[in-house]
């Protein structure tokens, strides 16, 4: 009996929605054009990165973390982070949103047994698909 793979139309939806809202969020800015360039291309590193899981981030920790002043240097940079993101929350805000997005979307891709090549398509097309139509979106309203 031949069985057939269930497809996680929810978080793929999901990622469509958020790619939507990020594609009109970008008509809004000062260089449509390039901000849709460099969008599709971070929508394609990013369904790399989610494809590639962090295992060995534990030991990536451990070996940068030696030093104090590496440790104070680290947490220096962070809290500057934090400032900036804070600062610019209305432009982080829907960074975090396809992160999330991205992030189920890759589990239940995981859980239904799809591979990684696969599942980078599978996410690249959406992203690129939910880009266009927000573009869309921006374009007529």
């Amino acid at each position: 009996m031949v069985q057939f793979k269930q497809f996680p139309w929810g978080s793929i939806f999901l990622l469509l929605g958020a790619y939507t809202a990020f594609g009109k969020f970008l008509t809004e800015t000062a260089d449509p054009s390039t901000s849709f360039w460099i969008a599709a291309i971070w929508a394609f590193v990013l369904a790399i990165f989610f494809v590639h899981p962090l295992t060995n981030i534990g030991r990536f920790l451990n070996g940068r973390f030696q030093s104090d002043a590496v440790a104070f240097t680290s947490l220096v940079g962070l809290a500057a982070m934090a400032s900036i993101l804070l600062n610019w929350f209305k432009i982080f805000l829907p960074v975090f949103m396809l992160l999330a997005c991205e992030a189920l979307a890759r589990i239940d891709l995981q859980s239904a047994r799809y591979g990684e090549r696969i599942s980078t398509v599978i996410m690249t097309i959406t992203a690129w698909m939910g880009l266009a139509s927000g573009w869309m979106i921006g374009q007529v309203l």
